[in-house]
């Protein structure tokens, strides 16, 4: 990814490289908590598998500790910036 791309530009597959840098683990980890195999989630974050199931997003939607990265994940205005920003505004 160029580092002058759009929130447009930028694809689900490097989205959930940037939740899973934002929260800081490692590929194993972040892929245990999506319930995937680390060679699933790091052929989804090479962009080798450009299509992300539905039932992926579902369970991030329906995980405790993911759901707020939802709305970056599927909308195309939201930053990663802004979930930052309410997590330190709910602390």
């Amino acid at each position: 990814m160029k580092n002058n791309a759009t929130q447009s530009e930028i694809t689900l597959c490097q989205k959930l490289r940037r939740v899973r840098d934002h929260l800081g683990v490692s590929r194993p980890v972040f892929a245990e908590m999506l319930g995937i195999p680390p060679t699933t989630l790091k052929n989804y974050e090479m962009a080798y598998r450009v299509s992300v199931p539905a039932s992926l997003i579902i369970k991030i939607a329906n995980h405790t500790e993911l759901r707020h990265y939802t709305g970056y994940l599927t909308n195309e205005s939201v930053t990663v910036e802004a979930i930052k920003h309410k997590e330190v505004a709910g602390k």
